[in-house]
This record gives structure tokens, C-alpha cells and sequence, in this order.
């Protein structure tokens, strides 16, 4: 997400800069995401499920945002859409972090294996 205002600053049109930053956080967040299932830390439902109401919320943003900087003709509104998202998000990872290893100090800070080992194993 912090890659749009770099390619803006370096002279890329805005809804270029956005569209190739939505497209970097799709690729990460799509890798994230098979971590996590494949790590056994979401179900499949809940995946669906967030999967429409996230696509929901985008094409109503983009519809929005399309209708915005038509009728007021200014790019600089994708900009400011994507700061408010930029804090809003680090605001929230960042308070949900700390409550998470509060709640737990030790549980949040290590990491588990990915293939599980048997026990007669000898290794």
C-alpha cells in the first residue's frame, strides 16, 4: 500500500499508482492467505465468507471513488482514499497486535512447524 505515493511521486498517474499497489497487496495477501489455510490457522468457510464481503466493499469503493473524481474531476481523491486506508489499517494492526499478545505474551511469539512430525519418527 505504500508503494502508490512513491509511484506518484515519480510521476505515475494516480489510478495507475493505485491500481498497481491494489494488485502488489492482492499477490501478498493472496500468498498469506494459502500460508494460512495450508497452516491450518482459517477454515474454508470463513475464507468464502470474507471473500464476498471483501469483494463487495471493493466495488462499491471503486464505484464510489470512479463517481467522485468523474464529478469533481480531481485525481487527488484516490490519493486521500488510500492515506486514510494506509492509517487507518496501521492504527488497527497495531492496536490488535498489542491486545492479542497482551492476552496471551507467549502464544503470539512463536512459531509452530509446518509438517508435523510422528513419534516414532527417529529423526
Amino acid at each position: 500500500m505504500i508503494l502508490a505515493p512513491l509511484l506518484v511521486d515519480y510521476g505515475m498517474r494516480p489510478q495507475c499508482a493505485s491500481a498497481t499497489s491494489s494488485l502488489t497487496v492482492v499477490f501478498s495477501s493472496f500468498i498469506s492467505l494459502s500460508l494460512s489455510i495450508i497452516g491450518g490457522f482459517l477454515e474454508i468457510d470463513q475464507v468464502i465468507w470474507f471473500f464476498i464481503l471483501s469483494l463487495l466493499g471493493a466495488v462499491m469503493v471503486s464505484s464510489i471513488l470512479n463517481y467522485l473524481v468523474l464529478k469533481f474531476n480531481r485525481q487527488s481523491i484516490i490519493l486521500f482514499t488510500l492515506v486514510i486506508v494506509i492509517t487507518a489499517s496501521l492504527i488497527v494492526v497495531i492496536i490488535f497486535s498489542g491486545l492479542r499478545v497482551m492476552k496471551n505474551p507467549n502464544g503470539h511469539l512463536h512459531f509452530r512447524p509446518i509438517c508435523e512430525q510422528s513419534r516414532s519418527s527417529p529423526f
